[in-house]
């Protein structure tokens, strides 16, 4: 199956999973589809930001010679 949205419309998402995911109307967000599990994953820019600098804060702690 295969879908183009217009580059002047957006994926539509209902309210209650709006609330359930902390998003906003109008929110950017990034899609990412799983094929092999036949999923497509909604990732807010709250969770981006906390995956990033988790990951980021992760390579900081590898790389100090203390281990702390």
């Amino acid at each position: 199956m295969s879908a183009r949205i217009p580059s002047k419309m957006g994926v539509v998402l209902p309210a209650r999973l709006r609330s359930r995911c902390r998003m906003r109307a109008g929110e950017q967000v990034l899609l990412a589809s799983l094929i092999e599990h036949d999923l497509l994953v909604v990732y807010p820019q709250h969770v981006l930001h906390a995956m990033v600098t988790g990951f980021h804060a992760s390579l900081l702690r590898s790389r100090d010679p203390q281990g702390g």
